[in-house]
């Protein structure tokens, strides 16, 4: 390892955590770490004290460098936020705690992920993490807007199925009878109908469908049956029993005993009604709005971003004993930082640094880039103010390679005609995949006004002779077009691990790092390494197979839906094949296990592992 390449003088700072990337994964990331290490709530005497948090000194300052000059309105196209993202949202805004094993350390001076290394010390504790951000996840929903439809259709606009987007969510209890619904299934949508009542046929029987599909319907209907011949064959055996009088007193009784539990059993469930949480509820949003929401939340917390920072190498040194990155950017100015974590993009220079770690920086300059491999399929994206049925769409050709995704970002709240008539209230998100065989990753940017115009109405055209509805094209010819950019789509091959040193790609929330408390009362608190290589291993057991899976399952979905324009027997099947599914569970049941994941469960189930284990 070598010493350092730079004198104190020459570089500007030097920061403990630093994040390369103030997209959104970044500034989350810097949310959930400050949550961690600044707001954690050890136990005292059955009651949380705040650790980090309570004394500023051992705050763990973290910084993010951001390559863009400024966050820009109508920047970027727009996302959807599904469920399992929105629990992250949620753990921001509300806090949770986690099952750690806790030292009877002063709890005031040691963090208390730092707790539980004390061997036959430590004893089994609630550990609290503090709300970083109470409003995000409501900011967030009211910049957004919730899909309440999942359509599948033909370019030509047949409806080949409408699932309620409420079904991507498992019921829960109401803790108490007055907070419930007799229905769950109305549960959602007496919440989130905005711009008036679904209108579609198919629509219409999706608001009809039992939830859970027929499936769900036979199921229970099965269960009740055989529940009420269970009852009966007690009966009989309790009646026919031609035992002695003790015994048959002893029998009699236990089948009061179970009646009566089922009878207990059976009021309880009706007194805890079945809902879903509509704050989970998919939604829509402009990527820019999301940035907002997120920039003022880490503004809040003291989080320090710094524009205009595009990174140019990355190298690593030793000094003191510890190991530290130098950063070095493309307006000169340097900083060394003790972790760094990439959440720089497709084109990340820490995961070029991660896959090919270099000491020089010089050299590390010179490293060849491990570019993304072009799929030949371009993305035209954007947005227009243009009303249409509820919901988020994905029509599909028939005839050629084109599929594309439809999806509001805004739509009028209940109120005046006028204002539901008003086409300003609506803001309708366009997503266009076509094949484009050349790749020309100079034209993929944001498109000025004058180019989306032409460009849009082009590709209307093209579509229009394709046999497009009209719906479709409405957006692209539409005045208010807005936010338009074209990008190729790119892929490369997923990595078996995620740091080297102390650089990390997209660190996640709960990893438990260490923390360290400099004796100088002007220093802030800096990263220990002693278990971070642990911490790492238990993060990528976590993340890398998932990761891996889901983006091979997105690759495959773009090249199903190119497929079915090849043979008109495979869209035949798959139609056949959605409409199918979506009857009997009522939506398609491969994207529920994505919805339900819950990291902080997962972590949970990690430590408690560990704790058995040690």
């Amino acid at each position: 390892m070598a010493e350092s390449p730079a004198t104190k003088d020459e570089i500007e700072q030097h920061h403990p955590l630093v994040i390369i990337g103030g997209g959104i994964g970044g500034l989350t990331l810097a949310l959930c770490l400050d949550q961690v290490y600044n707001r954690a709530e050890g136990p005292n005497g059955g009651g949380g004290v705040p650790t980090a948090a309570a004394n500023e000194r051992e705050k763990l300052d973290i910084h993010v460098y951001e390559s863009t000059a400024a966050y820009t309105k109508e920047a970027g196209g727009a996302i959807g936020l599904y469920p399992n993202g929105l629990r992250v949202l949620r753990n921001l805004s509300r806090g949770f705690s986690i099952e750690r094993a806790i030292d009877d350390v002063d709890v005031k001076t040691e963090s208390a992920l730092d707790a539980g290394k004390h061997g036959d010390k430590s004893r089994q504790a609630s550990v609290r993490y503090a709300s970083a951000a109470p409003t995000l996840l409501s900011n967030v929903r009211a910049a957004g807007c919730p899909y309440i439809y999942r359509r599948w259709m033909r370019h030509d606009g047949t409806e080949v199925a409408v699932a309620r987007e409420d079904e991507l969510l498992t019921d829960v209890l109401c803790p108490s009878a007055d907070q419930g619904t007799d229905n769950s299934q109305d549960a959602a949508a007496a919440t989130l109908k905005q711009g008036g009542h679904e209108n579609s046929l198919a629509g219409i029987r999706a608001d009809r469908r039992p939830r859970g599909g027929s499936f769900r319907v036979l199921k229970e209907t099965l269960d009740a049956v055989r529940e009420r011949l269970s009852g009966i064959s007690l009966a009989s055996e309790t009646t026919a029993s031609n035992v002695d009088s003790d015994a048959t007193t002893s029998t009699g009784r236990s089948a009061s005993d179970r009646s009566s539990s089922g009878s207990r059993n059976k009021q309880l469930s009706a007194s805890r009604k079945r809902m879903v949480e509509a704050e989970l509820l998919s939604l829509g949003i402009r990527r820019w709005k999301y940035q907002q929401v997120l920039y003022e939340a880490c503004q809040s917390v003291g989080i320090v971003i710094h524009f205009g920072k595009r990174l140019q190498s990355i190298s690593a040194f030793e000094k003191d004993g510890d190991v530290n990155s130098l950063l070095t950017f493309k307006d000169g100015s340097r900083v060394t930082a003790s972790l760094v974590i990439g959440a720089d993009g497709i084109n990340s220079k820490v995961r070029n640094y991660v896959v090919n770690p270099s000491n020089d920086p010089e050299a590390s300059q010179k490293i060849e880039e491990y570019v993304p491999e072009y799929t030949g399929v371009t993305c035209l994206m954007g947005c227009a103010s243009v009303p249409r049925m509820r919901g988020i769409c994905f029509p599909s050709s028939a005839t050629t390679k084109c599929h594309a995704c439809y999806y509001p970002t805004l739509v009028p709240e209940h109120g005046s005609k006028e204002n539901i008539a008003d086409e300003q209230q609506y803001e309708q998100v366009f997503q266009i995949y076509f094949p484009s065989p050349i790749e020309r990753p100079d034209t993929w940017r944001t498109l000025t006004p004058e180019e989306a115009k032409v460009e849009c109405r082009d590709l209307a055209k093209k579509l229009r002779e394709d046999g497009w509805d009209e719906q479709f094209l409405k957006p692209l010819e539409s005045e208010t077009l807005n936010g338009v950019l074209r990008v190729g789509l790119r892929t490369r091959e997923a990595l078996d691990f995620w740091h080297a040193g102390g650089l990390s790609l997209l660190l996640s929330r709960y990893c438990p790092l260490d923390k360290k408390i400099s004796d100088n009362t002007t220093a802030h608190a800096t990263i220990d390494y002693t278990h971070f290589h642990k911490a790492m291993q238990t993060y990528e057991s976590l993340r890398v197979t998932r990761t891996r899976t889901i983006l091979g399952s997105s690759v495959q979905l773009g090249q199903t839906q190119q497929k079915r324009a090849e043979s008109r027997l495979y869209n035949a099947f798959r139609e056949w094949s959605i409409k199918a599914q979506v009857w009997a569970h009522g939506t398609l049941p491969v994207m529920r296990p994505g919805a339900a994941f819950d990291y902080v469960g997962k972590v949970k189930e990690s430590l408690r592992e560990d704790t058995s284990t040690d």
